[in-house]
């Protein structure tokens, strides 16, 4: 939702406005600071937002002029942080934190696979086919972001989950490794693959080293599992476990640390020049 910039309006006008699109710099910005549930300095905002220095910068100083956020006075402007208006909090907090919905879905798809895991402590395990649905069930369900690491992103029902996400708007982040086979075939389609992704607008983080397998949605529910973004380890050839949670803070630690190795490596993949293109590799491959 785009909005005029005008004059600061006062705090106690501002309560009538509507909310910014969640998928805005604005919308991500007051996300960000409802989900951490106090307020966050500059560069946390960057690290939960994943926003370039122009797009926050722009992104705060149309909050402050809205009166929706304010900037906390400190001697070093370094630690000076921002936070969500008073009269704002409760109504934005409703309208930027998915978890109460997340849950509710949570709770339909449990009845309706009649399984009676307890959500009591807000963890719950699951494996084999359910752990599958779940993982593609809860990417469905994703209104803002998914974040994503694991070594192998193949084609696969589970990855393609991902692609369709990204067509309803959602923010999608992987992390993942280079692809490598030493059957030359086999690489050409990983590569193609992941050639793709990039094509729909899917940044790829490549780290060699990452071996997580994690999934966390709308910064409100996190798998964390063995499963493999692959047929034979999504579709039950595997074995598959994974653990589920809707804890706020353990959440938090999840997407934190996904955020942390996102922007300490400098290997992202977000374009690819028309030559890459999948459709003129394969007609290279013919010709």
């Amino acid at each position: 939702m785009r909005r005029k910039l005008g004059k600061p309006t006062p705090e106690k006008e501002n309560a009538t406005r509507l909310p910014w699109s969640l998928r805005s710099w604005q919308g991500s910005v007051i996300r960000a600071i409802i989900q951490n549930g106090s307020p966050l300095t500059w560069k946390e905002i960057q690290e939960a937002t994943g926003l370039d220095e122009k797009s926050l910068n722009r992104a705060l100083f149309d909050l402050q002029a809205s009166a929706e956020v304010y900037k906390t006075e400190e001697k070093q402007q370094k630690h000076a942080k921002y936070q969500i208006c008073a009269n704002l909090y409760s109504k934005y907090s409703e309208f930027y934190n998915p978890r109460a919905e997340l849950i509710r879905w949570i709770c339909q798809w449990k009845e309706v696979k009649k399984l009676d895991f307890s959500m009591e402590h807000e963890h719950f395990f699951l494996e084999g086919r359910h752990l599958d649905d779940f993982s593609k069930e809860l990417i469905c369900n994703a209104k803002t972001e998914v974040q994503t690491a694991n070594p192998f992103i193949q084609d696969c029902d589970l990855s393609n989950t991902l692609r369709d996400a990204k067509k309803r708007g959602v923010h999608v982040q992987i992390i993942t490794r280079p692809p490598k086979d030493k059957y030359p075939e086999h690489l050409k389609k990983r590569q193609e693959y992941h050639l793709r992704l990039i094509q729909e607008g899917i940044p790829l983080i490549y780290e060699e080293k990452v071996h997580a397998k994690l999934i966390v949605v709308d910064r409100a529910v996190a798998i964390v599992s063995s499963m493999n973004f692959y047929a034979e380890s999504s579709a039950g050839v595997s074995w598959e476990v994974g653990l589920v949670s809707t804890d706020t803070k353990v959440v938090k630690s999840i997407a934190d640390a996904f955020s942390r190795v996102r922007m300490s490596t400098s290997k992202t993949r977000e374009k690819i020049s028309p030559n890459e293109a999948p459709e003129n590799v394969n007609a290279r491959g013919k010709s």
